[in-house]
């Protein structure tokens, strides 16, 4: 049987949740150092899912952040991914994927290899760490919050290596 697409009232129940990770991670006190939180409808004339991204003020607007997404397909596996986006380059930021994602992982590796269920990618400069997290609809705002308070304790890293390779 194909997967039960969802309606747009479902996925605000979704991005509620999201919202409910955001609050919790705003209790944090790492939170309160520069961090928010961004979430909205993938599509949002027609939603097809719902994002989330954990970003610091200085990482370029948002062009570096840590983000999860759900579709229908994470649904159905009943997993979601965690990802660290690199999405800067030389022109508008001043800041090589390549060159950030070479010295970061560097950096980050051992931690994240000691990470149960995390991927290092370094042939894949714009996705260099990845998780898919097992979830249920009642489970998915502890299991992010844990997961993402994990993931912000590279933030200190990321902030290093932005200052090491971002160019003039």
């Amino acid at each position: 049987m194909p997967p039960k697409k969802l309606s747009p009232e479902q996925w605000g129940e979704y991005l509620k949740l999201y919202e409910d990770v955001s609050a919790e991670l705003q209790k944090k006190p790492w939170f309160e150092e520069d961090w928010q939180t961004r979430k909205n409808y993938l599509n949002k004339s027609n939603p097809s899912g719902a994002w989330m991204q954990l970003i610091r003020d200085n990482w370029f607007d948002g062009n570096i952040h840590i983000e999860t997404w759900l579709r229908n397909s994470n649904l159905d596996e009943q997993r979601f991914p965690l990802v660290l986006h690199i999405e800067t380059s030389i022109p508008k930021h001043g800041l090589s994927r390549n060159d950030f994602t070479r010295v970061f992982l560097e950096r980050a590796r051992g931690i994240v290899e000691s990470w149960d269920g995390y991927v290092i990618k370094p042939d894949y400069a714009m996705e260099p760490i990845s998780a898919r997290v097992p979830f249920t609809k009642e489970t998915l705002v502890p299991a992010l919050v844990g997961e993402l308070e994990r993931f912000q304790t590279l933030g200190t890293l990321i902030d290093q290596t932005i200052k090491e390779v971002k160019r003039p």
